[in-house]
């Protein structure tokens, strides 16, 4: 007869144990659980396992961009109860081992609050009965959220990659069924799976296998085995995410955890999504992480070309702009500057006249010229380069073609939503 473990690994941002407090968790006061037993969670040890033995870690992201700032928020309560509820979740089953509970940012370590806590165990065989130690158990991992996740940080971001690899450092090797719990919302903006590496803004193709590897280099991921189940992904403080951002979020993850070895879940405890929320400015505030749309239903990828002719710009043999040079580049560029996910390449060409050398290094030097331009102006994604000579327009020696072939070209890639 096989053995199944239920293994879990919970992480959440905070500092360490100092005990069980009163308030409000899964439906049982904390006055109520007061006269009851907590040691069994008050008592265990925050910090580092000598071995592995887990079954179930919970990892809750404490950064800024996440969590609540207070338990008095309904998003504060809703994070509360359910990470509790994950906590216990394996509560009377047979065979269960241990769990951790952790909380998360962009710093180097874990801050465990509690470590290869054994649940206490059910007693009777009444079903009324194991679900109330179960709530009595969920109150006690309540208030010990309650005591820590809401204090300040001042650490800045939030490393996913990392947190995963520490919770998959704490379970048992030879069961299984084995569980990581992730709270957050998946924009890691940290480590090595940082979501604003230019790379990674791109569509598609989702370099997970590429970045796993990498990540591998810093910090060992075996995931062989493990469910790893994120709880809110995609849903941050203060910021709305689009369907097709969502989508490419969750490919992003799936591809990532698959790559190491494990299955790929998303979930969002009571069933329902933590309520909105805004930052209260308390905690560093954390890098912004801005996700690329996958093209699909109401979703489409454009792309523009904006020509401008060099002696518009700028005069002979010149890389600086002439007067209303800058008003006539932000005439013909304005309305794009709030498109989503704008990405901007601005390539400079001469004629023929002169040498290709100098060329080259005018036509290289007048496209820098717009791209710093456009930078100063709010345009993010920029790049430039100089073709020289290439490329003409016109092939005939004449004034007329050379002017068409002294240009600027402006290349212009964004993404639209059916409703816009």
């Amino acid at each position: 007869m096989n053995r199944v473990v239920a293994q879990t690994v919970v992480l959440v941002s905070a500092l360490v144990l100092t005990g069980c407090v009163t308030g409000r968790a899964g439906g049982t006061t904390g006055a109520q659980v007061a006269g009851q037993a907590c040691s069994w969670l008050r008592d265990a040890a925050p910090g580092a396992p000598e071995r592995p033995r887990d079954d179930r870690v919970v990892l809750i992201d404490r950064s800024a961009s996440f969590r609540a700032s207070s338990e008095a928020s309904e998003r504060g309560a809703a994070l509360v109860d359910q990470a509790a509820a994950a906590a216990v979740a394996a509560y009377g089953e047979p065979d269960v081992r241990s769990f951790s509970l952790g909380l998360f940012d962009a710093g180097a370590k874990i801050h465990w609050l509690a470590s290869q806590v054994e649940l206490p165990g059910a007693t009777g065989n009444d079903d009324t009965g194991v679900t109330t130690q179960r709530d009595e158990a969920q109150a006690c991992v309540g208030d010990l959220l309650r005591e820590n996740l809401f204090r300040p940080t001042t650490v800045s971001g939030t490393d996913v990659a990392r947190a995963v690899s520490r919770g998959a450092g704490q379970l048992v090797r030879d069961a299984g069924q084995r569980r990581i719990v992730v709270f957050g919302d998946g924009l890691s903006n940290a480590g090595c799976a940082d979501l604003g590496r230019p790379e990674l803004r791109e569509p598609e193709p989702l370099p997970t296998s590429q970045i796993y590897t990498n990540c591998g280099e810093h910090e060992p991921l075996d995931l062989n085995g493990v469910t790893v189940e994120f709880v809110a992904i995609g849903e941050p403080l203060g910021q709305e995410i689009e369907p097709a951002q969502q989508e490419w979020l969750d490919a992003f993850w799936t591809g990532f955890v698959t790559s190491a070895g494990g299955t790929f879940e998303t979930g969002n405890g009571s069933g329902e999504p933590l309520p909105p929320d805004d930052p209260d400015g308390s905690s560093a505030d954390d890098p912004v992480v801005t996700l690329p749309s996958v093209p699909g239903d109401g979703v489409r990828t454009v792309d523009e070309d904006v020509p401008l002719e060099s002696d518009v710009l700028f005069a002979t043999a010149e890389h600086t702009f002439r007067p209303g040079g800058e008003a006539e580049v932000l005439r013909r560029l304005e309305r794009y500057r709030t498109k989503k996910q704008l990405h901007v390449r601005v390539t400079g060409y001469t004629d023929e006249r002169g040498s290709s050398h100098d060329n080259d290094l005018l036509s290289g030097r007048r496209a820098m010229t717009v791209r710093k331009f456009l930078e100063k102006n709010g345009f993010e994604e920029v790049e430039s380069s100089g073709a020289g000579e290439s490329s003409p327009l016109c092939r005939e020696s004449a004034p007329e073609c050379w002017k068409r072939n002294r240009r600027v070209e402006i290349h212009l890639s964004y993404v639209e939503y059916a409703a816009e």
